[in-house]
């Protein structure tokens, strides 16, 4: 059902303002009303909670022991409430470990760099500060392509020069060779000519080895601060628990700051919507955050965007994310889960129609259950495949499927793969009377809103049409098919065009609303893939068996029937879960809902405590 909204209008002391709006988020009960004018919030600074979503990202590829499905954290509320100074204090030292951690990798990357430039001159026999201090001759150190390699010794020998050759690097073969100062131009302009490229090292009183020595020495102790370092990063991985609840604790002081209000001058005026059955507790929830207050409650205005909460029991609850992602039902209409997730349950059954596997989704669901722990929406998905493997199980006796088998001496109605046929007019004939519960939602709403003629053109009409036809197909019950068909045509010839100006606009737009039948034989045959999906599913299976039986016999044979009929199965079981869950939820939007649901509505979100890590946050006054 869908719960009434009650408009609250609350007046507290600026000073307190704090404090309430802590106990409004805590209870969770009131959706405060965001479009007044005149209203203020505060910009929080995003900077901290940033810093805390960086370091828990930093500190998950430290852990050793990283939990297969997530962590389960559970804080106690006045826990949570309170920010440990502790955190804070371990969120700036990891700030500081991975700094300098990056700041090692960055001074060893330029280390190595400067290793490649002086690693081709390792062999050079003459300190660097030296190179510059010959009086009769210029020394040069340069590189000259491997090519031309031949070239440059004949220049040298030319010229009588010292000259040598070191190693070969990205930049080509490193040289030395010394030239006179007056021939010193002439040979660099001859080097050009075979694209000689000159480099000059800094100059230090030390031989190029004793440089990478003391480079690669230098790298050596960065590593080992960096290891340091790492270790650390890993003892604090530890306690990334604390980090997370702090990234939560900040991302509510976030909520908090921005939630809007209006100032006057010492006091403080907030709007918003209340479920009409959680007055008493929000009103508590104001107790609890002011001591001087006004408070009045009013029903929405004619002009009001009512937000939508929908409550129902444990059953059809997982449900409404289906229809949520469809669209939120809106304040006005009746809510459709109630009749959705009953018809959601079975026909999901029908398209996975296996008792095997219905079992095997039992299990699975609450093996996952067990270990993930899932809140929320993922949840509400659990729940649903966990619901729907009970008419998976009731479709697969009725079709006498057991992970593709048949059982003997066990009874059944008939089998899809050995009967195409009945299998479509079942499915034909389910998805009648889904169409038709479609037709009664929506008679329902036309009932509750006096619109009688609407009933009786747009629904019982086609109501009479759709159950003549099947009735067609039974020959005792001919005449009273052909009856409910006359009946229905008629209610729709006379009222469909009741809107319309003169008898004959009345008529011929009755005469026209006829053509609507072609609508509901598309919407008949749209149920046509649940035959399609049950067929494929147990095809599959009858595979997946026949080539296990195949490799049977022995001890090796009996392994890969094993592993045959386990990776077969599951396959098939998630490919025909997916395919359930999609085509069930189409006939739902289109079908379905297309006979009376508006949606439209907005979802009813309370002021409340906000979690990103955190589970639960176990609080004695909820």
């Amino acid at each position: 059902m869908i719960v009434p909204m009650k408009k609250a209008h609350l007046v507290v002391l600026k000073e307190e303002k704090e404090k309430l709006f802590k106990s409004l988020q805590r209870y969770g009960e009131l959706m405060i009303i965001s479009e007044s004018e005149g209203q203020n919030s505060t910009v929080y600074e995003d900077s901290m909670l940033n810093k805390t979503n960086q370091t828990i990202k930093l500190l998950n590829k430290y852990r050793e022991n990283k939990p297969l499905f997530g962590d389960y954290n559970v804080v106690d509320y006045n826990d949570f409430s309170n920010k440990k100074d502790e955190s804070l204090v371990m969120l700036d030292e990891i700030e500081k470990c991975e700094n300098l951690i990056n700041n090692l990798k960055n001074e060893n990357a330029s280390l190595f760099e400067e290793i490649k430039m002086y690693e081709p001159w390792k062999r050079l026999e003459i300190r660097l500060s030296e190179l510059k201090k010959s009086k009769m001759a210029k020394i040069h150190l340069g590189y000259v392509e491997s090519k031309y390699l031949d070239s440059f010794t004949n220049l040298m020998n030319e010229y009588n020069n010292i000259c040598d050759i070191f190693e070969k690097n990205r930049n080509g073969v490193a040289v030395f060779f010394v030239n006179y100062f007056e021939e010193d131009n002439e040979i660099l302009e001859k080097l050009k000519q075979i694209n000689y490229s000159e480099i000059v090292l800094p100059e230090k009183d030390q031989f190029v080895f004793e440089v990478l020595d003391e480079l690669n020495e230098k790298i050596e102790m960065n590593n080992t601060q960096i290891e340091i370092k790492n270790k650390e990063l890993s003892e604090y991985s530890k306690s990334i628990t604390d980090v997370e609840i702090l990234n939560d604790q900040l991302l509510n002081d976030k909520v908090l700051k921005e939630t809007p209000y209006i100032p006057t001058a010492n006091t403080v005026y907030i709007e918003g919507w209340v479920r009409s059955d959680r007055i008493e507790r929000f009103t508590e929830s104001v107790k609890k955050g002011a001591e001087v207050y006004d408070l009045e409650f009013s029903d929405p205005a004619p002009d009001d965007v009512v937000p939508t909460y929908t409550k129902n029991n444990k059953f059809v609850s997982p449900f409404e994310s289906i229809t949520d992602m469809f669209s939120k039902p809106n304040s006005k209409e009746l809510d459709p889960n109630p009749v959705m997730s009953v018809w959601y349950w079975i026909l999901f059954g029908m398209m996975m129609a296996d008792a095997g596997y219905g079992l095997l989704m039992i299990i699975g669901v609450l093996v996952l259950k067990k270990l993930m722990k899932p809140v929320g929406k993922a949840a509400n998905l659990y729940n649903i495949i966990l619901y729907s493997a009970i008419p998976t199980m009731i479709w697969g006796v009725v079709f006498g499927s057991y992970f593709g088998y048949s059982i003997p001496g066990i009874p059944y109605w008939f089998a899809p793969m050995n009967d195409a046929i009945t299998m479509l007019l079942v499915s034909v004939a389910v998805g009648g009377l889904h169409i038709i519960t479609g037709l009664i939602v929506k008679a329902v709403s036309n009932f509750r809103d006096h619109a009688y003629f609407d009933i009786l053109s747009d629904q019982l009409s086609w109501i009479l049409i759709l159950c003549g036809i099947a009735l067609l197909f039974v020959p005792s019950l001919k005449q009273v098919a052909i009856v409910m068909c006359i009946v229905g045509v008629a209610l729709i010839v006379l009222l469909h065009g009741r809107h319309k100006r003169g008898i004959i606009g009345k008529f011929f737009s009755g005469v026209l609303g006829l053509y609507d039948i072609t609508s509901y034989m598309s919407d008949l045959l749209s149920y046509s893939r649940i035959m399609a999906l049950a067929m494929s599913s147990a095809s599959v299976a009858m595979v997946m068996n026949k080539l296990a039986e195949m490799v049977s016999g022995g001890v090796v044979g009996t392994i890969f029937s094993i592993i045959i009929y386990a990776v077969g199965h599951v396959f098939n079981l998630v490919l025909g879960l997916l395919s359930a869950y999609v085509h069930d939820s189409r006939l739902q939007y289109i079908e379905f809902f297309g006979k009376f649901y508006e949606g439209g509505g907005v979802d009813f979100q309370p002021l409340s405590i906000k979690s990103k890590y955190i589970k639960e946050i176990k609080d004695e006054n909820k």
